[in-house]
């Protein structure tokens, strides 16, 4: 009996444990689904994107949507939270749009945020991102953030790694970031960001990776209120370490001390542009007898260290991989030292670029090196060819020589001669003057990048580049090359049609007609621009699916552009058909397949009516649709694509209507031409231009935060613009060039036009201004053109240097305007100004006047007395004079009778 209740027990127990096991089973599965707080969340995210190129394709609401399974979403399996949210962005695809963080924050379980590379201008960092307290990586790097770091960030203590790099963020970096613990990584470069660096950073004890470079930043490590820069020094467990452009790491030895203490350590260390003159100074402390280094990249460049690379310390060259010593003022001199006392048996990467290398002919830095930059500096033929330059050079993997004053074809045969593995080849920017050798494609078995651009080369295209089967990149580009271009492409595409990415033949003498490219299955870049070529585009150009890039402007092409053009170019990213003779033949109704960033289509006949199809390119940068026989008013969807736009040339065209009073945004080199079209209605406002912009110089990317002080020309000629001349414009300091004549504008020229003192082209003519001509207008001392003729201008002409030296045809046609340089006095230039009575003066003039007729007076009567009264009481004396006068109007009278004889003797 006791072993059946046993039994059942056992029975009961078993099926209790499976029913409890199948229920926790059953919950685990509806737990997988996500929150539906969180997948609204997500969903208000998604609303503040305008473009995501299908990154978001998966995100579509519905009730029976899990957000567990969208793309880029990833949910806890016990919890079904969302805890990694990872939307980076990469070229081409990539995300924009206007985002709010702070509609993430029902994601409480979020560890991992990734937003980087994409476009969220002019998105900030919230204050509320404190909410995320258990977030552990964050990385948006790239994505066109704005304002300052919050200092909440230093309250998510369990952040492991750091990244807000290369965005437009300004201000100090907060000090709070030192309690973050737990943090391994910290990327803050890249940004506008001043100040000193926060000393409390030194309490990151388990950080490895420290980036603070600036590039236009102004970053100090000079801590005067607590005298404590050897913080850096308490870092043990740094590796990676990047200070690049705080200047005055140079200048303190405290910090260069603190540095070297920890260089035994550091696998990478860079040090660009920190005003550091001696090597030796920085690494003095770093005893080369107690460490075995491992240091692997080494970047000093932009510094000025010249002599004294010979103080090396020794060790260092044994583990270093690569070494970046960009314009660091290295003579031939220098290098002698460097090469010839410490060897470099690991060195893979040597850039000597932007130095005096006028010789290299003692270069030695092993037989490892792979990849070997020489840009500019200054290098002969002669320096390369006939010098002691290692031949031993067999690991070589990219040679560049870029811009350089190399002038023989003969570096081809040398480089043939050692270059086996060579896997890239960059020539460009010399002055070769000469043809390629027929043989040089044939030796070259292993190149997959070759550029010989811009170095005036002659002659057609050899046959033997054709040879080159791992060719993915040719750019052959603004050379003198010539012959037919069908020839060059059947002799190359027999066998590298499946492996060319890139082809580049722009600015050259290239004739004949644009052959099938289609069979160039991998091609993403093509460039033919600038050439001699005819007749119609194929329509097999249409099948070139992996195309990004494809320019055939200024060439003799005609005929006519259909859809079928662009059948399968659904990764286009840039299109550029201008001045050619084409005519676009497609629907209002079509829908492209690409999303174009970059559009030229100068000259192209587009018209008559607006190309609706572009109403669905929503990430246009730059459009071009000048002269393109376009009439009619633009619709108003149009408007609203120009947020982002960075350059828009509508000019020559017949548009009409009005333009709507949007705010723009402008960057660095920005440009709007609406000139020669038939527009009305109120200036465009320029509101909300204190924008963040980058400018790249020699490869760095260099911030600036006025980008108003960068535009340099506004031209909206011949339109039917209304309404007065904005004061937003008055705030645009860098402008050059203003020219808004032959338009419809009235009202007053603004007071304070003064404040464009850069402003070398001033054109206001034909339009109804009605105003005095402001006096701050002559304080523009650059001022080379002035028009401000046929308007309603009244009032003197302010007295300047600069208004006075302009001719009356500057001012011509203004009625009511007087003074210099015109003609036509102005009233109060006619009568003299009213002077205070002078009596002393007055009494001076008075007794001057009495006594010259006084003295007047007894002169002529002394006078008279002195010469009549004699003879009027002498007779004897009055006698005499009678016969005088007597004598001589007698001999007078004979002298003319005489003559009067004569003259008549002589005329008969």
């Amino acid at each position: 009996m006791g072993c059946v209740f046993n039994f059942f027990n056992a029975l009961l127990t078993l099926l209790l444990l499976l029913h409890t096991r199948l229920s926790l089973a059953t919950d685990a599965e509806a737990l997988k689904k996500c929150i539906e707080k969180e997948r609204k969340a997500l969903l208000l995210f998604k609303q503040g994107i305008s473009v995501d190129h299908g990154i978001l394709s998966t995100w579509r609401d519905g009730d029976d949507e899990d957000c567990c399974n969208w793309k880029g979403v990833r949910c806890s399996k016990q919890t079904g939270h969302v805890q990694i949210l990872d939307l980076h962005g990469s070229h081409p695809l990539y995300m924009a749009g206007t985002i709010n963080i702070t509609l993430l924050s029902e994601l409480h379980d979020l560890k991992h945020l990734d937003l980087s590379y994409n476009n969220f201008y002019p998105s900030d960092i919230p204050q509320s991102i404190e909410s995320f307290t258990n977030l552990r990586y964050l990385n948006l790097s790239y994505s066109i953030f704005v304002g300052s770091i919050p200092n909440e960030l230093g309250k998510l203590s369990n952040l492991q790694y750091i990244d807000l790099s290369n965005n437009y963020l300004d201000g100090t970096i907060p000090w709070q970031i030192g309690n973050l613990s737990k943090l391994r990584s910290l990327h803050l470069g890249g940004n506008n960001l001043v100040g000193v660096i926060p000393y409390q950073l030194g309490n990151l004890s388990k950080l490895h990776t420290l980036r603070l470079s600036g590039d236009g930043s102004n970053l100090t490590v000079a801590d005067r209120k607590n005298g404590d820069a050897e913080w850096i020094s308490k870092l043990s467990l740094l590796t990676n370490l990047e200070l690049s452009y705080v200047s005055d790491v140079g200048n303190s030895q405290v910090w260069q001390h603190s540095i070297g203490k920890l260089v035994p350590k550091l696998t990478e260390l860079r040090l660009r542009g920190c005003g550091i003159s001696h090597v030796h100074n920085l690494l003095l402390f770093a005893s080369p007898s107690n460490y075995s280094y491992s240091l692997v990249t080494l970047d000093l460049s932009y510094n000025n260290l010249n002599s004294s690379l010979f103080q090396w310390p020794f060790n260092f060259s044994s583990s270093l991989q690569q070494l970046y010593m960009i314009n660091c003022s290295l003579s031939s001199h220098n290098l002698y030292f460097l090469s010839s006392h410490f060897h470099f048996p690991s060195l893979i990467v040597l850039d000597l670029s932007y130095n005096n290398l006028t010789s290299v002919m003692t270069l030695n830095f092993g037989s490892n090196l792979q990849s070997l930059y020489l840009h500019n500096c200054s290098l002969t033929s002669n320096n390369l060819i006939f010098t002691s330059f290692n031949p031993n050079l067999s690991s070589l993997v990219h040679l560049d020589l870029y811009d350089n004053q190399l002038t023989s074809s003969a570096i081809f045969y040398w480089i043939s001669n050692f270059t086996f593995n060579l896997h890239g080849l960059d020539l460009s920017y010399n002055s070769l003057s000469s043809s390629v050798p027929d043989g040089f494609g044939n030796v070259m078995k292993s190149l997959e990048v070759l550029d010989l651009s811009s170095t005036n080369l002659q002659g057609e295209i050899p046959t033997s580049l054709g040879n080159i089967c791992t060719l993915k990149s040719l750019k052959l580009g603004y050379n003198n090359f010539s012959g037919d271009l069908s020839r060059f492409i059947y002799n190359i595409s027999w066998c590298n049609r499946h492996s060319l990415q890139r082809l580049d033949l722009a600015g050259n003498r290239l004739t004949g007609i644009l052959p099938n490219l289609s069979s160039f299955s991998f091609l993403q870049y093509l460039d033919l621009s600038s050439n001699q070529l005819e007749g119609k585009i194929p329509k097999s150009i249409g099948l070139m699916s992996q195309l990004e890039y494809l320019y055939l402007d200024g060439n003799n092409l005609g005929g006519i552009v259909t859809k079928s053009h662009f059948k399968n170019l659904s990764n286009l990213w840039a299109l550029s058909l201008s001045y050619n003779s084409l005519s676009l033949e497609i629907s209002t109704s079509w829908t492209p397949p690409f999303q174009i960033k970059y559009m030229y289509m100068a000259s192209c006949m587009m018209g008559p009516n607006f190309p609706n199809w572009l109403r669905n390119q929503h990430d246009l940068s730059t459009l071009d649709i000048s002269d393109g026989g376009l009439s009619g008013s633009i619709p108003e969807w149009f408007w609203p694509l120009l947020k982002n736009i960075d350059r828009m040339n509508i000019s020559f065209n017949n548009f009409s209507g009005e333009i709507p009073n949007l705010p723009l945004k402008l960057y660095q080199g920005s440009q709007i031409i609406l000139t020669s079209n038939n527009f009305k209605g109120y200036y465009s406002s320029l509101d909300g231009l204190e924008f963040y912009i980058t400018l790249m110089w020699k490869g760095e990317d260099y911030m600036y935060t006025r980008p108003e002080l960068f535009l340099k020309s506004i031209d909206l000629s011949s339109n039917a613009l209304s309404g007065e001349i904005p004061r937003e414009l008055m705030s645009l300091l860098g402008l050059v060039s203003l020219n808004l004549s032959r338009n419809w504008l009235s009202g007053e020229i603004p007071i304070n036009i003064g404040n464009l003192e850069s402003l070398e082209f001033l054109d206001l003519s034909n339009n109804k201004l009605s105003s005095p001509i402001p006096p701050s207008l002559a304080n523009i001392d650059r001022l080379s053109m002035l028009d401000l003729s046929n308007n309603h201008l009244y009032g003197k002409i302010p007295i300047g240097t600069q208004l006075q030296s302009f001719n009356a045809l500057s001012y011509g046609g203004n009625l009511d305007l007087c003074g210099l340089p015109l003609n036509k006095m102005c009233p109060e230039d006619k009568t003299p100004p009213p002077q205070e009575a002078n009596h002393d003066e007055e009494e001076e003039a008075s007794l001057f006047s009495q006594e010259f007729y006084l003295s007047m007076g007894l002169g002529f009567v002394v006078g008279f007395w002195a010469v009549v009264g004699p003879l009027i009481f002498n007779r004897t004396w009055r006698e005499a004079y009678y016969r005088f006068m007597n004598t001589v109007t007698d001999k007078v009278y004979v002298m003319v009778a005489v003559y009067v004889v004569k003259c008549l003797t002589i005329r008969d």
